[in-house]
């Protein structure tokens, strides 16, 4: 069981890293020239967002790379 759990933790993580680049969040990071007043809130907003993606898809990745490797031993 643990062998696919850590599987899907992987698969999970290296989906969430794939989204954290996704040109939508590049595209909204990248309207800084554009100045308004609520676009640094909005992109700062955007960033932290994409930052809490990518580090929980390498946290999952990792947790799930250590399972699976773990469940083949045993």
């Amino acid at each position: 069981m643990n062998n696919r759990r850590g599987l899907f933790l992987a698969v999970l993580g290296a989906a969430l890293i794939v989204l954290s680049e996704s040109p939508i969040f590049q595209l909204i990071a990248s309207l800084e020239e554009h100045r308004h007043p609520m676009m640094d809130e909005v992109t700062n907003w955007v960033t932290l967002i994409t930052f809490l993606i990518m580090a929980t898809g390498i946290t999952f990745l990792l947790i799930g790379t250590y399972e699976y490797m773990r469940a083949g031993k045993e």
